[in-house]
């Protein structure tokens, strides 16, 4: 089977977990979890001339070779047409993507506002902090003691959020004519209209997913990433209730509420 792929990257806590399972409602589509793709391939990517065979024989064309048959052999088992492989990370390697999936390639980015991803965060923060230590509360101790210093952290260029604008705004200057940037609240408030919109993107005819239904195919094991419930979706589509500015308070709400640079 030929196959064709696409990227999805973006902001955490931005739709990407329930586009991924919308998508894969779709008999000729297979969307990942977090993919373990990118690093593979930047691994590779990076540690080649760490060979010193493969310097001395100035194999470059090998080099290229290689990464694609990684993608074919990551693939192998999946037997749809379109794969949609999804990391963040997708973000910061546009042209590795182009390389190995091929000039058609699009990028899909989940976005959304920015105190509405941190108040995500913090909600979960709550809610895992009665049984479980998230990582970053393990790693900067006394600076994740408030809300203010949590978001401090989560928007830090360290921290998953603020490292994901970075890339984000790299990408947009970059690869601008391969993206489609999907807002959450578009996402939720017109889940088929925007699913449309991503046919049209890819080039695919359009399909009628069933929102009340939304069974999860995709796993993973949220002790990984430090925190638990991160990557769990409803199963169907509710609009979550704006309340930002009470989690987060008014002082960390002003301090947040701008940054979405995709919208200028």
């Amino acid at each position: 089977m030929s196959k064709k792929y696409h990227v999805i990257a973006g902001l955490p806590r931005s739709g990407s977990t329930l586009l991924c399972n919308l998508l894969n409602q779709n008999p000729k589509f297979h969307a990942t979890e977090t993919s373990a793709l990118p690093r593979i391939l930047t691994s590779v990517k990076a540690g080649w001339e760490n060979i010193p065979e493969n310097v001395a024989s100035n194999n470059i064309n090998k080099k290229e070779a290689v990464l694609k048959s990684i993608v074919q052999g990551y693939f192998e088992d999946v037997d749809r047409e379109v794969i949609f492989d999804r990391n963040r990370a997708w973000a910061s390697e546009p042209e590795l993507a182009k390389l190995v999936f091929g000039e058609e390639t699009k990028i899909i980015l989940c976005v959304r506002t920015l105190v509405d991803i941190l108040a995500s965060f913090e909600k979960l923060f709550r809610k895992n902090n009665s049984i479980f230590d998230v990582t970053d509360k393990k790693s900067f101790g006394d600076n994740f003691n408030t809300v203010e210093k949590r978001c401090d952290v989560w928007a830090s260029n360290k921290g998953p959020v603020g490292s994901s604008l970075e890339m984000l705004q790299e990408l947009i200057l970059r690869s601008h004519e391969n993206l489609l940037i999907i807002e959450f609240d578009e996402l939720l408030s017109s889940t088929q209209k925007t699913l449309d919109k991503i046919y049209k993107f890819i080039g695919e005819d359009s399909y009628t997913h069933d929102l009340e239904n939304i069974e999860q195919t995709t796993a993973e094991d949220d002790r990984f990433h430090g925190m638990l419930g991160l990557h769990n979706i409803q199963n169907k589509i509710n609009k979550p209730v704006n309340d930002s500015r009470i989690i987060l308070g008014n002082s960390v709400f002003k301090k947040y509420s701008s940054g979405e640079f995709w919208r200028t």
